[in-house]
């Protein structure tokens, strides 16, 4: 029924030396939330599209940086079918009469698609520039999260500071724009350039990603090839919530502990992120949980005079069948 690699009474002491050497075992987490690809283009127009290398996976969640860089006034963009503004901001060079509106999209639980569809603006002397990510284990629904913009002149564009997340588990994403063909190098904060691109010689702009496991305010920038005039955009997309579920015994799998019993989950040796009480039949259910694959979770019984543990590894997806047992600590491997 399951791998007992260890048998004994078990005290509340046992549980952190028994978590540090799973953790020890077991070093190397990976994410939930995953970059699948990016695509690219640019026009001298009022709209653009981009190609996906290969087709999206239904139900993933797409990203899109887009810029227009238009005389004097700012250009209103327009996004293909089933995308939703997640922030945008518009920003003017004085030194070339130009302004450009950077703008962050997103479709939630997307249908498969090879091509994005056009992305319009009403008017773009300089032209438009787009990119698109897409990702897997975003939830699919209300997703967004927080946001922020910022704007400058100088060599350090930056995207200003979210307000603090709302969960531990998030995909953010950067947009960094220039009113000038630059480059971008040496984003800060532990971000990556997912990519960029530039559309003659008065429009930059660069996608930039972090996955984060903790809840926080976030930002990030990086460094222009030359001093020009800039705008910066952050979003954060919640991680989809996860389910942990199991039967507590008496014993080896023949006798339920019956309802009332409060189990709680420990992910990587923190505190607890989460607890439930037992139902009538011995079975839990720990919901919105942020948890990925590889991580090292620790369920347990708190608070009471039985005792049991079971450590697993999470997949990145909901947990069933994960059992405890009196008087037992199971190490699911």
């Amino acid at each position: 029924m399951f791998n007992k690699s260890l048998k004994i009474l078990i005290s509340p002491l046992v549980i952190i030396p028994t978590l540090l050497v799973f953790l020890i075992l077991f070093p190397n987490f990976t994410y939930a939330i995953s970059r699948i690809q990016s695509a690219k283009n640019s026009s001298a127009g009022t709209s653009v599209g981009a190609t996906w290398s290969s087709a999206t996976t239904a139900g993933n969640h797409l990203i899109a940086i887009i810029s227009a860089v238009n005389v004097s006034v700012a250009s209103f963009i327009t996004p293909p079918a089933g995308w939703t503004l997640a922030v945008t901001k518009t920003f003017t060079g004085a030194e070339t009469n130009r302004s450009q509106r950077i703008t962050i999209y997103y479709k939630e639980n997307s249908a498969s698609q090879t091509t994005t569809g056009n992305f319009t603006a009403n008017s773009a002397s300089e032209g438009m520039a787009l990119i698109v990510a897409e990702y897997s284990g975003i939830s699919t629904s209300l997703s967004l999260d927080q946001t922020a913009s910022n704007n400058g002149v100088s060599l350090s564009p930056s995207t200003g500071n979210t307000a603090t997340t709302s969960q531990a588990g998030e995909l953010l994403i950067g947009g960094l724009g220039a009113i000038s063909n630059v480059t971008y190098s040496s984003p800060t904060n532990s971000f990556s350039i997912v990519d960029q691109k530039t559309q003659g010689t008065l429009l930059a702009n660069a996608l930039l990603d972090r996955i984060v496991l903790t809840t926080g305010t976030y930002s990030t920038g990086a460094t222009q090839s030359s001093n020009s005039t800039w705008g910066g955009t952050i979003a954060t997309f919640k991680a989809i919530p996860i389910s942990i579920s199991g039967t507590v015994y008496t014993d080896e799998g023949n006798t339920i502990m019956g309802s009332g019993r409060t189990v709680s989950v420990s992910i990587n040796g923190a505190e607890a992120a989460g607890n439930t009480t037992t139902a009538s039949n011995g079975t839990y259910t720990i919901s919105g949980l942020t948890v990925n694959a590889g991580d090292v979770l620790t369920l347990y019984l708190d608070g009471i005079t039985e005792k049991g543990v079971t450590v697993t590894k999470g997949t990145g997806s909901n947990l069933a069948h994960i059992d405890i047992y009196r008087n037992d600590l199971i190490t699911r491997c």
